[in-house]
């Protein structure tokens, strides 16, 4: 499980979220699911979504093709939608955090746990549990020497 907490949904930190997934899967994914979030999606449609033009610079940097999730249709992401209930339960519930980098840093710690569960249903530890088996499993290596518009590596 991965968790990029934010308080605010600019593409600026649209893409450190995903920078940070990067870091965490070792790779970047093949393919992006987002939800309809403005600073990726300019127009959702179930056929042809419009993407915004920096989104698509910053796609096209990475190597990744983007395929938004459809507008009110949260079953099309089941495990998007349990893992966000097993963090309000299990994270955020009764804590409260001095700002946003303390939420982090202990949103980091309580992944190394949550990471390391036997999970409930399968009675398996989820399979990115390591580095090695969360690249192989859907990610390509990092481009180290592309840049996109933010600067970041």
């Amino acid at each position: 499980m991965f968790v990029y907490l934010t308080f605010s949904m600019t593409l600026e930190e649209v893409i450190a979220g995903c920078e940070d997934a990067w870091e965490f899967f070792g790779g970047v994914f093949r393919v992006v699911v987002p939800d309809n979030m403005s600073p990726v999606v300019a127009k959702a449609d179930a056929v042809n979504p419009r993407l915004t033009r920096e989104w698509l610079e910053y796609a096209q940097a990475r190597g990744f093709v983007t395929d938004p999730a459809r507008v009110r249709h949260p079953r099309d992401k089941p495990r998007v939608e349990a893992g966000v209930k097993y963090v309000q339960g299990n994270f955020f519930a009764g804590e409260t955090f001095l700002d946003l980098a303390d939420a982090r840093a202990r949103m980091t710690v309580w992944l190394g746990t949550a990471n390391a569960r036997v999970h409930g249903s399968t009675g398996r530890c989820p399979r990115w549990c390591s580095p090695p088996r969360r690249r192989r499993a859907c990610c390509r290596p990092r481009r180290s020497d592309t840049r996109c518009r933010t600067g970041r590596k």
